[in-house]
């Protein structure tokens, strides 16, 4: 599991060993998450290169592609701030 996001001028103090929580728009489920580890970059295409696409979020048998985060982030944010990766473990239920 993996969440991507930009970086923000706070994004440094983000703590690792943080829970969130989400839940799921189509069946209402709710998950806790715990982050383990934050990766830095200076762009997507950066951290596409260095995780597998699993890791990424991507099943087996789909294409990875960097160009997918463009729906979220401009390449201009990505100028801006660059990109972080979240690594995540999903907690017992």
């Amino acid at each position: 599991m993996a969440i991507i996001c930009p970086i923000t001028s706070n994004i440094k103090d983000f703590p690792t060993h943080y829970i969130l929580e989400d839940t799921n728009i189509v069946s209402g489920e709710v998950i806790h998450t715990i982050v383990n580890n934050l990766y830095y970059y200076d762009s997507f295409s950066e951290l596409y290169k260095d995780h597998d696409k699993v890791s990424l979020g991507y099943r087996e048998d789909e294409d990875a592609n960097c160009q997918d985060m463009e729906r979220y982030y401009s390449l201009e944010e990505q100028a801006k701030y660059g990109g972080v990766g979240f690594k995540i473990r999903l907690l017992k239920k």
